[in-house]
């Protein structure tokens, strides 16, 4: 086993529980498309409105993704519980951080959406924790990544929190198609929206595509999501950091 291999294959051991290292497929192995919405494992998208609440909403699809891959049963989780009840450097509806977050419900497990419904006001806590649907053992975290490692994940291990530059125009007048922005910025200061992603896929025509989740409504882009160019330098960032939770099966 050379080198590579060998990192590879420790940092398999030490961070996925996959059963067997032989079931982990490598990019240069992996040639078919993956949507973990065709298995049931995904919400459905919501609307943020007024509240900047994609920090919690790309968060707690993860969760509940991950959770659903284990259980075979998808149980939405609440955004408002970390709106409301996440300590600082998280603000509510004004900013919040998806790593701190993620250690948050690794702390005290996060209750489901139909007890704790969304709001898109931050409001005083409420948490139970007798309500508690959904828990997670720890953080998994890549910084300055590439999109061979996320194609990777979202193949083996499960849908993605990704965080792109979302500061264009051309952005906010997405409605679909792949999504492709020469002006695109890839360093973590730019890095503004968390998305979800949630599997990735390639169009005939016109090339391969991410699939990103967002919490702006089905009015925005495909039904809530976009389609972001692959493989073309990191476009947007969206491989720069990426972070899942790991849940005890």
């Amino acid at each position: 086993m050379d080198y590579i291999w060998m990192l590879k294959l420790i940092s398999l051991l030490l961070l996925v529980d996959l059963g067997s290292p032989e079931t982990f497929k490598f990019y240069e192995y992996i040639t078919d498309e993956k949507d973990w919405r065709h298995y049931g494992y995904i919400s459905p998208v919501q609307n943020q409105g007024e509240c900047q609440a994609s920090w919690a909403m790309s968060v707690v699809g993860a969760l509940e993704a991950h959770t659903a891959i284990n259980n075979h049963e998808l149980v939405e989780l609440s955004a408002q519980q970390l709106i409301d009840c996440a300590p600082h450097p998280n603000n509510g509806c004004h900013e919040g951080k998806t790593n701190d977050a993620f250690h948050y419900i690794g702390d005290h497990g996060i209750a489901s959406k139909a007890s704790y419904p969304y709001r898109a006001v931050q409001s005083n806590c409420s948490y139970n924790s007798n309500s508690t649907a959904g828990r997670m053992k720890f953080l998994v975290t890549y910084l300055n990544s590439d999109e061979k490692r996320l194609t990777e994940l979202v193949y083996n291990i499960g849908p993605v929190v990704a965080h792109i530059d979302n500061q264009h125009e051309s952005f906010l007048e997405y409605k679909s198609g792949i999504y492709h922005e020469e002006n695109c910025r890839s360093d973590m200061e730019n890095l503004t929206l968390p998305v979800l992603v949630v599997g990735y896929g390639t169009d005939c025509k016109n090339g391969s595509y991410w699939i990103l989740k967002t919490s702006f409504g089905l009015n925005w882009g495909e039904n809530g999501y976009m389609r972001l160019a692959r493989n073309k330098g990191n476009m947007c960032g969206v491989s720069t950091l990426l972070e899942y939770p790991y849940v005890e099966k």
